[in-house]
């Protein structure tokens, strides 16, 4: 976007087909053979995996398939994905795996994925799963995870702490000793009533 841009008024050229309903999205195409996924979240902030039965979601007409880790081709049946953008302050190297493998360490984390004719099929059948969770205790509070007793957010390390990164100061601390204004604040995401 130039600087011309700025405050003025922009020509949409995609808006005609949207507002009229003839806008294309990958939704709309229909290529034979296609098949949908929908994938078996937890439902927990922190738990051991048991058991995952599949069986009444594979017995459901149109759904082929339900993969979960141990399905999972090569090295993303075993290792967690790559980390993006490597650095030396990350103290505790840790992505997720493509699906969970044990352990489950937030809400909404994949624990299986299932395959089916349609979309609505795919989400019947990824509820007719069924994951035996050992629910672990969980903290929600990046202050509160620092604490010695507080739940680590994944089994396997010793601290929640991922990284540790000094910022270096100004030369010269005296600007900081009597600044012209100081003003502390605490925000939380808490939902109203909790």
């Amino acid at each position: 976007m130039g600087a011309r841009q700025f405050g003025a008024r922009v020509p949409r050229v995609e808006d005609p087909v949207l507002l009229t309903g003839q806008a294309r999205f990958v939704d709309d195409v229909k290529l034979p053979g296609t098949l949908h996924a929908a994938f078996v979240r937890s439902p927990h902030a922190h738990a051991r995996i048991g058991a995952i039965d599949a069986a009444a979601a594979l017995a459901m007409p149109g759904v082929p398939a339900v993969f979960t880790a141990n399905d999972m081709p090569g090295r993303l049946a075993t290792e967690p994905l790559p980390m993006p953008v490597p650095n030396a302050a990350i103290t505790a190297l840790r992505t997720q795996h493509a699906l969970a493998r044990g352990e489950v360490c937030y809400v909404g984390e994949a624990i299986a994925v299932v395959i089916a004719d349609n979309r609505y099929l795919a989400e019947d059948a990824a509820a007719a799963v069924a994951v035996d969770y050992e629910v672990l205790p969980a903290v929600s509070d990046c202050r509160d995870a620092l604490g010695a007793s507080a739940p680590r957010s994944h089994g396997d390390l010793a601290t929640n702490v991922a990284a540790f990164i000094p910022m270096p100061m100004a030369t010269s601390s005296a600007p900081l000793r009597r600044p012209p204004m100081c003003s502390r604040r605490r925000f939380s995401n808490t939902a109203a009533g909790q």
